[in-house]
């Protein structure tokens, strides 16, 4: 009697279109989940000159205009070493960057967001066809 009542349902259609709601639902959030958030450490710095002494004259070197990020793994590459963009202006001001802090990946796990959300829009296919 339960089988007849199961087939009953998956035959009806309701079945499929329950499938297919939940499929393309965990698909467009985890895809939209593995576009968002960082998945690498990042550095943010600035160029503060090394002769200054009072913190208040290195405050106005490292304001938040002058700030900027990029990779950790790229910071200490010298390949990649950031370049002051007003080195040439004050003949003064430092070349090597000064490290202010290292912002955590808020989204490590984007590959793998993106693996289930393109494995669930896939199965639509499946269930689709």
């Amino acid at each position: 009697m339960k089988h007849k009542q199961f087939e009953s349902y998956r035959s009806s259609g309701t079945a499929n279109n329950i499938t297919v709601g939940v499929l393309a639902t965990i698909g467009l959030i985890c895809g939209a989940k593995s576009f968002t958030g960082t998945q690498i450490s990042l550095v943010e710095y600035c160029f503060i000159p090394n002769t200054l002494t009072l913190p208040e004259n290195r405050a106005r070197y490292c304001t938040p205009d002058k700030r900027y990020i990029m990779p950790l793994s790229e910071f200490y590459a010298e390949a990649y070493a950031p370049a002051n963009p007003e080195f040439q202006r004050d003949n003064f001001l430092p070349t090597k960057a000064t490290r202010l802090r290292i912002i955590e990946p808020s989204n490590p796990a984007k590959p793998w967001w993106g693996l289930v959300g393109v494995i669930s829009m896939g199965s639509l296919r499946i269930v689709l066809s």
